[in-house]
């Protein structure tokens, strides 16, 4: 058992022995073992009350899934754009930064949004698809990847602004954080995108509210895209971590720091 498994593990034997009334365990548990990275079981174990759900016009889970869904969309495309730029196949005519500083954008893209899906499936979400399909020209031209990873973080940072709003409606405040956090992760992917293609990166005062009912929207814009349609699959953590460490500088972390909330 890891380290982190052992925490948790005895995280989750205090979040059930807790003396704290149940109607406090009941009203506080679920977020707070969503923060804790603990098992579905858990989560599952300490349901949310009705009430809190009602103020929602979507449910937490139904929120934590398609954000789930998002990080493993991105994960798949990242990984397989730097397999593309290991094996040389990716044209880099026309970027705005050196070669070596994009792919250690890239890396640490990669690195932070595989962080994110760990943490949102360690919480309970799970992905409502694992095989997407994007644009392939965006396994070809740098300047491509950058215009579709621009796109794709608008849209996720505008996902998690709704997500802040739906959780801040039914008092989940650590779930609003989170969100907040991992939102503000996808916008600053979207300057980096920007800053790589030669644009100014900070051309917004306010993230776009692309999204004001449901953070569903979200799904309905990438399927739109066509992302959601069956392709490639999401690799996995091993796979990150293996061409992480396998490449590039051979850091696992990406030079990523705080890896968790």
């Amino acid at each position: 058992m890891s380290n982190d498994e052992v925490q948790n593990a005895a995280l989750a034997h205090d979040l059930m022995t807790s003396p704290k009334s149940r109607a406090h365990f009941l009203k506080g548990a679920a977020v707070a073992a969503a923060g804790l990275g603990l098992a579905p079981t858990i989560v599952k174990a300490a349901a949310l009350d009705g009430k809190t759900l009602a103020a929602m016009p979507e449910t937490p889970q139904s929120i934590l899934n398609i954000a789930a869904t998002a990080e493993a969309a991105a994960v798949t495309a990242l990984y397989n754009l730097h397999v593309a730029v290991n094996e040389g196949r990716v044209n880099t005519a026309g970027i705005a930064v050196p070669v070596p500083t994009l792919v250690h954008i890239v890396r640490g893209i990669l690195r932070q949004e595989q962080d994110h899906y760990a943490f949102l499936t360690g919480a309970g979400a799970k992905p409502l698809v694992t095989s997407f399909s994007f644009p392939p020209a965006i396994l070809r031209n740098a300047i491509q990847a950058l215009r579709f990873l621009e796109t794709a973080d608008e849209i996720f940072a505008a996902a998690y602004l709704a997500a802040n709003r739906e959780f801040a409606q039914g008092g989940l405040a650590k779930l609003a954080q989170y969100s907040y956090q991992i939102g503000a992760t996808e916008e600053a992917h979207r300057s980096l995108a920007r800053a790589a293609q030669g644009k100014l990166p900070n051309n917004r005062s306010y993230v776009r509210n692309l999204f004001p009912n449901r953070v569903g929207g979200a799904v309905r814009v990438f399927s739109q895209l066509g992302v959601l349609k069956p392709g490639l699959t999401y690799p996995g953590a091993m796979k990150v971590d293996e061409i992480l460490r396998n490449s590039g500088d051979h850091d696992v972390s990406a030079g990523v720091s705080q890896r968790h909330p």
